[in-house]
Formats: structure tokens, C-alpha cells, sequence
């Protein structure tokens, strides 16, 4: 339990330190030279805030799942929930870094952070 509170809280300051720099990963996408007010540009970034704000959410659930003590029963996929919360840190870090396309968020949150929060909920 302790592992995965700690890839939890990696992957909420992760998302936060997004939040001032996700407009790189916008512009990856979009042709150069696409300027802000161009409606591409506009709906990139609503799709982009989008999943971070779903991200936030499902990771909010989470955490609340956590100190309610309800995730203690779901031992047996704790151990695939530290592994996708392990691999989600790593490549959300790397979305960053690498400046990806910013629809390549909702792969990641998919991936990593959906498929992770749906079997304990079931």
C-alpha cells in the first residue's frame, strides 16, 4: 500500500508540473507556425485540459479510495496497480520531457491510470 500512495502522489506533482508547460505539447501536433486564436490550436488544448482534469479526478478517487481504507480488499490487483501507477510516472514524465503530442495524454491515462483504477472499482 505504501508503494502505490507514493507512485499516487508522483503522478498528481507530475500532472501539476504539466499544467504550466503542457502548451509545448501542443504545438507539437499542430503545423508550425499555428496560431493561438486558430481553432485547431483551440481544440487541442480543450482536449488536452480535458484529460488532465480526468486525470486529477480519477487520481482524487483514488486517493479517497485509499484513506477510506476500500482499496485494502483488493489485494490481489494491488500488486498490477503499483505496476501500471510505476509505468504511468514514468511515461507521464517522459510526455513532458520529450514533448509528445498532446493526444498521446489520453494513451497514457488509458493505459496507465484507467486500466489501474477500473478493477478495484468492479
Amino acid at each position: 500500500m505504501p508503494y502505490k500512495s507514493l507512485l499516487c502522489v508522483d503522478q498528481f506533482i507530475l500532472l501539476i508540473c504539466l499544467i504550466p508547460a503542457y502548451e509545448d505539447n501542443l504545438y507539437v501536433a499542430l503545423a508550425d507556425g499555428t496560431p493561438s486564436s486558430a481553432s485547431t490550436y483551440k481544440d487541442a488544448k480543450r482536449r488536452l485540459v480535458a484529460c488532465i482534469v480526468v486525470f486529477f479526478i480519477t487520481l482524487s478517487l483514488e486517493f479517497a479510495a485509499m484513506f477510506t481504507g476500500i482499496s485494502v480488499y483488493f489485494d490481489k490487483v494491488l500488486a498490477s496497480q503499483v505496476v501500471l501507477h510505476m509505468c504511468g510516472c514514468i511515461t507521464t514524465a517522459l510526455f513532458m520531457e520529450r514533448e509528445w503530442d498532446g493526444e498521446t495524454l489520453w494513451g497514457i491515462w488509458t493505459v496507465f491510470r484507467y486500466t489501474s483504477f477500473l478493477p478495484a472499482r468492479l
